[in-house]
């Protein structure tokens, strides 16, 4: 493998973050996500596993080779449904087979 593997999950509370690096080994790191711009959480999620790594962030994110982004916010916000969001869910019939069942929200 050549370069960094990324992964980071965007959270309403966290950000977290793991890298694989061409060695195999594997850094967890977590920040505070920053609502309302998450890249502040994601930057600063990506820090912090450079840290780990011995880099700064500059050259740890020159030797990235892919980055696998994600988030929970808008799972989150459907399923708790906070006063005064209007919130709806877009899929296709594919995903709702593959969840084995139809999809049903109040």
């Amino acid at each position: 493998m050549s370069g960094y593997l990324v992964g980071v999950d965007i959270g309403g509370t966290f950000t977290d973050c793991v890298v694989v690096a061409p060695s195999g080994t594997v850094v967890t790191a977590k920040a505070a996500s920053t609502p309302p711009d998450f890249s502040g959480g994601f930057v600063a999620a990506l820090e912090i596993a450079a840290g780990k790594l011995g880099k700064d962030l500059a050259s740890f994110c020159r030797e990235v080779a892919m980055v696998s982004h994600g988030t929970t916010i808008g799972g989150t916000t459907i399923a708790i449904r906070p006063a005064g969001i209007n919130s709806s869910v877009t899929y296709t019939a594919a995903i709702a087979s593959g969840l084995g069942r139809p999809l049903r929200f109040r």
